[in-house]
């Protein structure tokens, strides 16, 4: 399955920019069999949740566009909710690199057997990780907007 969708007949601006998680999967999967204490291992955790409910997010969205193609006059109601599961997975994707940050931090005040350089920097990639989810999240709104308004029946439009 292509990460981005097919965008022949949009700009790229106009579509959320995705990536394949494949790479930092792998690099918090190397990271999970070093971290043997608590806040180590709910950071871990939260990342692997926040990569799941990125990669439900992309399913969904997937289908939204699908059912919902640019240019078609879906009745609008469903062309609003139809990206909803996307938008509360990406939002849920968020907090989860947040709670990333903050195990982290927490594992860094407790020396968690881990040199505090590489804490600092795995604290940065999950702000850079929460920073990048946000900004899909930002583009798939404004979709969703420019959907329901172009689906929308105009202020005395009878919709048949």
């Amino acid at each position: 399955m292509p990460m981005h969708p097919d965008s022949s007949s949009e700009s790229p601006t106009e579509y959320a920019p995705w990536m394949p998680l494949e790479g930092l999967i792998g690099q918090w999967a190397t990271f999970a069999q070093e971290a043997t204490t608590p806040f180590l291992s709910k950071a871990v955790s939260a990342a692997f949740a926040a990569f799941s409910y990125e990669q439900e997010a992309l399913a969904s969205y997937h289908v939204a566009r699908t059912e919902h193609p640019l240019g078609t006059t879906p009745y609008w109601p469903s062309a609003l909710e139809a990206y909803e599961p996307t938008l509360d997975d990406l939002e849920r994707a968020t907090k989860e690199w947040t709670a990333v940050a903050y195990a982290l931090r927490s594992a860094a005040f407790g020396r968690d057997g881990v040199c505090l350089h590489t804490l600092r920097g795995l604290v940065t990639d999950a702000l850079t990780e929460r920073q990048r989810v946000s900004r899909i999240l930002l583009a798939v709104r404004a979709e969703q907007q420019k959907r329901y308004q172009q689906d929308k029946p105009q202020q005395g439009e009878a919709r048949s």
